[in-house]
């Protein structure tokens, strides 16, 4: 293989499009506390960005077994054999000693920012993981890995963890994890199912599921107004947060009849709020 292929393997073992929406919500949270993005951002956006690569890395390590049976994910460097685990693992540890270098330059209270990082990559790998393969509900516990990056940057601006605000904006983070994943498993629910992973189909019936998807997708889209109200948003971004998520409800309840659209849209969402939370603060 030569250099620019090893470059484009080892780049896809950090799932970008995905690791990068830690960066942006970390943003939200920073946003937030430091009412709008100045120049110490970038270190703490550039760092939870690098640990969440990392994070994805050692769980493409832990699941090669897995994606190899999966069509969706049988193509990538590891189980195709192209980069060897043990490769894996130190492309993930430097790229975390990175993430973590950065974060010690957090303008505020910099232990804590790393802190977080270090929890949300250890149980992301050493809780939710595992659990994936014994329960389709594992996304509930798991979730807790969306609340975490606006916490980092909450901290990283100086705030604390009793504060109510963080909690409402880590809320909705959370809220959302749950319809994101589930609804994935929904479009690639034949990839899942042959690769052991338990689904909610498994367990209910198909009117049933989309009730139970449809009712978190609901619960999403009111958490974002709730949140933005809470954390004493400007008057246009609780409208702008208040209609985006009637958009989602409108868009985002074909749950089972339209789940690849549904999911689309939930993660549009998703990353509305983060916006509006990082610069209408």
């Amino acid at each position: 293989m030569n250099a620019q292929g090893w470059f484009r393997d080892a780049l896809s073992l950090t799932k970008v499009r995905i690791t990068a929406m830690a960066a942006v919500t970390c943003a939200s949270g920073y946003g937030l506390r430091a009412r709008g993005l100045d120049s110490g951002v970038w270190a703490v956006l550039a760092g939870t960005f690098l640990v969440a690569m990392a994070a994805a890395i050692w769980n493409e390590i832990g699941e090669a077994d897995l994606d190899a049976r999966m069509v969706r994910t049988a193509g990538r460097p590891i189980p195709a054999g192209r980069l060897h685990p043990a490769t894996a693992g130190w492309i993930a540890a430097i790229v975390a000693g990175l993430g973590f270098s950065l974060l010690a330059s957090a303008p505020k209270r910099p232990l804590w920012a790393i802190a977080l990082a270090a929890f949300a990559m250890a149980y992301y790998n050493l809780v939710y993981t595992p659990l994936k393969r014994r329960t389709a509900f594992a996304v509930v516990p798991g979730a807790l890995i969306g609340a975490i990056p606006p916490a980092i940057g909450w901290v990283a601006a100086g705030g604390g963890l009793g504060d109510p605000a963080v909690w409402l904006l880590g809320g909705y983070f959370f809220v959302w994890q749950v319809p994101h994943f589930w609804l994935l498993s929904l479009v690639h629910h034949d990839d899942y199912r042959r690769a052991g992973f338990p689904t909610l189909l498994d367990r209910f019936r198909p009117p049933q599921v989309a009730r139970i998807v449809r009712a978190w997708v609901l619960a999403t889209a009111v958490a974002a107004p709730l949140a933005a109200f809470g954390c004493g948003l400007p008057a246009w971004a609780v409208l702008a947060l208040l209609l985006v998520s009637i958009a989602l409800m409108v868009r985002g309840v074909s749950v089972v009849e339209a789940p690849t659209r549904a999911f689309r849209v939930i993660n549009l969402h998703a990353l509305g709020v983060a916006l509006v939370f990082a610069i209408a603060a």
